[in-house]
């Protein structure tokens, strides 16, 4: 580590938060695109179960091939996130740590409807190599839905149109609280 890039001290600093990760124009036409009724999907905590009890949300994975086959727009639109994607792993290296992030592991587009939630978990996974963790707010009017570390410190409320950037391992627990009015609308990735 130089002197300009100095080594974080604490478990907060290796967590931050991106000002403008989405823009609006992206999330308007994401919110076009899937917005509605379309393909979405209990989320799960694991590929065999779904527990509303630990989460209670719904899920579309924009990089799925099924999902895009066939349809010129849904490719681009999957392409345009995967390019923000790939400057969010520029700015955890220039703002946290250079470490050489180069890929993802997939996108998703979480909706939390009024009363969802995801308890406290972790997400590094065995079958999954996960080292940076990524959850981007789209501009959608909701109340609550904060991302909660280390049970309650800190608690972070992404207004529209950020992303927080954190560690993937099992040193950073993290919830999302639940949400108290309208819509959250958010994209997730794990950066490797």
């Amino acid at each position: 580590m130089t002197a300009s890039h100095p080594l974080p001290r604490t478990l907060e600093e290796y967590i931050t938060v991106i000002d403008d990760g989405v823009p609006e124009w992206l999330s308007r036409k994401i919110l076009a695109e899937y917005g509605g009724d379309g393909p979405w999907e209990a989320a799960t905590v694991d590929v065999a179960t779904d527990r509303p009890s630990v989460r209670n949300c719904h899920m579309v994975n924009l990089t799925s091939e099924a999902r895009c086959s066939g349809q010129a727009r849904r490719r681009v639109l999957e392409q345009n996130v995967s390019q923000l994607v790939r400057s969010w792993m520029v700015a955890y290296h220039e703002r946290v740590l250079p470490i050489g992030l180069e890929d993802h592991t997939g996108i998703g587009l979480i909706r939390y409807r009024t009363g969802g939630y995801y308890l406290a978990h972790r997400d590094a996974h065995e079958d999954q190599h996960r080292v940076v963790s990524a959850v981007a707010v789209l501009h959608t009017d909701f109340a609550g839905g904060e991302l909660e570390f280390f049970g309650g410190e800190p608690t972070i409320a992404l207004r529209p149109g950020q992303v927080c950037l954190f560690p993937s391992s099992f040193q950073y627990p993290h919830a999302v609280l639940p949400v108290t009015a309208g819509t959250r609308y958010s994209l997730v990735t794990w950066l490797r």
